[in-house]
């Protein structure tokens, strides 16, 4: 039985450790969907549309039908009104001289109609119904112009943050596959010194080789070890930037599936580095053109303070109790018109600012434009210096790499020195590096031009 339990508490513990050790493979384009789905940036930004849409459904709802009902209920403390027109004990008589015949008749009906007997006024109750509906109104029809601009603008955010991470998602992956082509490289070499060293120790003590040999090389891959301890430390930090992006537990394991050969295709840099440019087509200048458009639609809503507004509306109303004297109608149906007559000047300067904040929009949006060719231009040139200095790099390792492995075979013979040695492998570490950072720096270069020609 103790066996059994211990057994059965062993496979749950493996199944967890199993469970949160989950790897998952990506490719730079599944990443880029992921991170698109996952990240909550993004996230943000959609809800801001999914506001902006209601904000658009509240102010189009307010020019439709709207109902209100009420019920109301007042006591008036047994207050008595004497309702009296003449013709009683407390009345003065009527000289009918000074009417003519049509108010005699409604004189005399009405004091037929009066008592001395005062009315009683007490506890009412009533139920009101009105349906209300705006039949025009300047500042409604222009507030939803600029509500379907504020969605617009928030689309437009969306697809700016979606830029960005894509950019992000990218520069991280490829900077992974980098590191991980940059510690297999120092990894080799390391191993590589490793056998040296073996190899020279073994000539120190059959007395061919001296002491300072083997300490040169102990030298070089002390050095070595430290790099490869950095760039490690380098890579958990980019995995765990990259979890972040892609929304990624940070206790899962991610496998990378494209090497940095895929990334780069040499006539698609010569393309882009001949391609033309237009600022419409960036997002960050399609974001300020809603601004724009913004600011004159709240121009236009301030002028349109000076508009009247007309509205229709129907009551109905029900007594639940009522007093001895109700004149109330059941139905009621009307018009309201509200004109603006003054307002000291307050509408006016309201007018003014929004003019003076829309100049300013239309600057702004100018000045994105100017900004937006100017780093086009820088992005081109970067680009071009980094393809030069990636193919310069690219020939260099080459030509570093030839002259280590030649190093190499003259120690082996005797013919060159640990010294030597020693150095050609630094220059070809120098040489490794200088490559894969050229490679990144290219790779960068095209992104960000891409970003600007929104082609990324």
């Amino acid at each position: 039985m103790i066996r059994h339990t211990i057994a059965t508490a062993a496979l749950l513990f493996s199944s967890v450790f199993l469970f949160s050790q989950e790897q998952i493979s990506l490719s730079l384009a599944q990443a880029t969907e992921r991170a698109l789905s996952h990240n909550l940036g993004i996230k943000s930004s959609e809800l801001g549309v999914s506001a902006a849409e209601k904000q658009l459904k509240s102010s189009i709802a307010k020019g439709l039908p709207q109902v209100e009902g009420s019920v109301d209920y007042s006591y008036f403390f047994d207050y008595e009104i004497n309702f009296s027109l003449g013709g009683g004990s407390n009345g003065g008589d009527i000289n009918y001289a000074l009417f003519d015949d049509g108010d005699k008749e409604i004189m005399k009906l009405l004091q037929s109609m009066s008592s001395s007997e005062p009315i009683i006024m007490e506890g009412s109750a009533g139920a009101k119904l009105q349906v209300s509906q705006l039949l025009f109104s300047g500042q409604y029809w222009v507030g939803i112009q600029t509500a379907k601009l504020a969605k617009l603008l928030a689309e437009q955010q969306v697809k700016k943050n979606k830029t960005e991470i894509i950019e992000s998602v990218s520069n991280v992956y490829f900077g992974i596959v980098i590191l991980q082509e940059s510690i297999e490289i120092l990894t080799k070499t390391s191993k590589n010194l490793d056998d040296t060293f073996i190899k020279t120790a073994a000539l120190v003590r059959a007395g061919i080789a001296e002491e300072t040999d083997t300490l040169q090389i102990r030298m070089a891959q002390n050095s070595l070890s430290n790099s490869v301890k950095q760039l490690e430390r380098s890579y958990d930090f980019n995995n765990t930037m990259l979890k972040f992006l892609l929304g990624i537990p940070y206790e899962t394991t991610i496998i990378l599936t494209e090497d940095a050969q895929n990334f780069i295709q040499e006539d698609a840099i010569q393309e882009k580095l001949t391609s033309s440019f237009s600022v419409e087509n960036n997002i960050d200048y399609q974001v300020m053109e809603s601004q724009v458009g913004i600011s004159q639609k709240m121009v236009r809503l301030q002028q349109m303070a000076y508009t009247p507004t007309l509205a229709g509306f129907y009551q109905y109303n029900h007594k639940i109790l009522s007093t001895g004297l109700d004149m109330n109608p059941d139905h009621i149906i009307g018009v309201s018109l509200q004109i603006p007559i003054f307002s000291s000047g307050a509408r006016h300067f309201a007018v003014q600012e929004a003019k003076i904040k829309s100049a300013q929009a239309e600057l702004g949006k100018q000045l994105v434009a100017e900004q937006l060719t100017m780093e086009m231009q820088q992005a081109q040139f970067n680009l071009k210096n980094a393809y030069e200095n990636f193919m310069l790099q690219k020939e260099n390792i080459e030509l570093a790499e030839r002259i280590y492995t030649k190093t190499q075979q003259k120690y082996d013979y005797g013919v060159a020195s640990s010294f030597e040695l020693t150095q050609t492998n630094n220059s070809y570490l120098e040489a490794q590096s200088n490559y894969l950072q050229a490679y990144m720096q290219l790779f960068q270069a095209k992104n960000a031009l891409e970003k600007l020609s929104h082609s990324l």
